[in-house]
C-alpha cells in the first residue's frame, strides 16, 4: 500500500464519493470523479494506477466507460474494478468479459475493499 498510488473513484453519488475518498485516503491518493466523461477527460492529463468505477451512472454507464478504456492504448493498461450495488453474477461476469479486474458489491467492507485493491495492484506491479 501506497499514498503514491494514484485510484480515481469515479461514481455519479456524491455520498458514495466522499465514503471511498474516506475510506481509501488513508493508504492511496484518491481522485474523486463524477461521471465516466469527467473520467475520459481527466485521464487526457492525469495518470492512474487504478479506477473503481460505479456501473450505474447517467449518461455513460461503466460498461461503456471501461470499453471505451480498453479501446484507448493510453489508458487501457489501467486495472478496472468496479464498485455496483448489484453485483449478481451476470453483472460480474459482464464486467470481467470487457476487461474489469474485479467486481465489488456496494455497500463494501473497509478491508475487503483495501484487500482487493492491494490484490489487484500486486498483479500489476509482478
Amino acid at each position: 500500500m501506497s499514498k503514491d498510488k494514484r485510484i480515481f473513484l469515479v461514481d455519479d453519488s456524491v455520498v458514495n464519493l466522499n465514503i471511498g475518498r474516506r475510506v481509501l485516503q488513508e493508504f492511496y491518493s484518491v481522485v474523486p470523479v463524477t461521471s465516466g466523461a469527467r473520467l475520459l477527460a481527466m485521464l487526457k492529463k492525469a495518470k492512474a494506477d487504478l479506477i473503481l468505477l460505479d456501473i450505474e451512472m447517467p449518461e455513460m454507464d461503466g460498461y461503456e466507460v471501461i470499453k471505451q478504456l480498453k479501446e484507448n492504448p493510453d489508458t487501457a493498461g489501467i486495472p478496472v474494478v468496479f464498485l455496483t450495488g448489484h453485483a449478481g453474477d451476470e453483472e460480474r461476469e459482464r464486467a470481467l468479459s470487457l476487461g474489469a479486474e474485479d467486481c465489488i458489491s456496494k455497500p463494501f467492507v473497509k478491508e475487503t475493499l483495501h484487500a482487493r485493491i492491494e490484490s489487484v495492484l500486486g498483479r500489476e506491479r509482478a
